[in-house]
């Protein structure tokens, strides 16, 4: 559920949208498992991208970037506000934040006092990035949500 969840995030408001997933030797089994929940479900999504790793280099200087970003504290940072928005939009405690504002004040109230820098550069990854297979990938899906419109 995590990882359809996840996925699912990429594409929003009916718009679609492409999830690449790398999975390490260790997890296959876990990806062959999803397939066939998936297939049970008459869902047919996941599919492997045949690719030489060599074509992925160019994402080696912003992966690293991202690493250098994440530390403990901008994990916990990263947790801490994921509970706090779940805490906020809890159906169960709508009615005691109504009773008690103060309380939601208060959670509304924590902020990070050094916000994280936005690296804009990571956004988006340019096309001459990404491998051949995932390009065609890419063109394929931008035909049919257009077909579909």
């Amino acid at each position: 559920r995590a990882y359809t969840h996840r996925v699912g995030r990429t594409a929003r408001a009916g718009n679609s949208g492409t999830a690449l997933s790398l999975i390490d030797p260790k997890e296959v089994s876990g990806l062959e498992s999803l397939i066939e929940r998936q297939a049970k479900k008459g869902i047919a999504v996941v599919q492997p991208l045949p690719f030489n790793l060599k074509q992925i280099e160019g994402f080696r200087y912003r992966a690293e970037d991202s690493l250098k970003r994440v530390s403990r504290l901008a994990v916990r940072r990263a947790r801490l506000a994921e509970v706090q928005s779940e805490l906020i939009n809890a159906e169960t405690l709508k009615t005691h934040f109504m009773e008690n504002p103060q309380d939601l004040a208060a959670i509304k109230h924590d902020k990070v006092l050094a916000p994280s820098r936005v690296q804009t550069h990571l956004s988006k990854v340019p096309n001459y990035l990404l491998p051949a297979a995932l390009r065609t990938q890419l063109v394929q899906n931008k035909r049919s949500a257009k077909r579909a419109a």
